[in-house]
């Protein structure tokens, strides 16, 4: 993965892929599946999607400085977040935020 942009926001491609990855939610979303099975139906397509987006913000994450890291790495997990809470048959995937320092 590339470093963290400057901005410390979300790269093109982490954006590009979540907007692609709502997309094919929100086509899920409106397919026939009942609600109650759509988790088990789309768990693998999520899996697939989230957790290499996440591993890559990681990475990302750790090519800056100690204080820039974490910054761009809660940003990245607030955009994934911020998709997954849209999809109830998602919202076991929300991503964990790292705890705050406490002091």
């Amino acid at each position: 993965s590339p470093p963290a942009p400057p901005s410390l926001a979300p790269h093109a491609e982490v954006s590009a892929a979540l907007g692609e990855l709502g997309e094919i939610m929100a086509s899920f979303d409106a397919s026939l599946i009942p609600a109650r099975m759509r988790q088990a139906y789309f768990k693998p397509v999520v899996d697939e999607a989230i957790e290499p987006l996440i591993g890559g913000c990681a990475l990302a994450a750790n090519s800056v400085s100690a204080a820039e890291g974490p910054v761009y790495l809660v940003n990245c997990l607030l955009a994934i977040q911020g998709l997954v809470e849209k999809f109830e048959f998602c919202h076991w995937r929300l991503p964990p935020l790292p705890a705050q320092p406490s002091g």
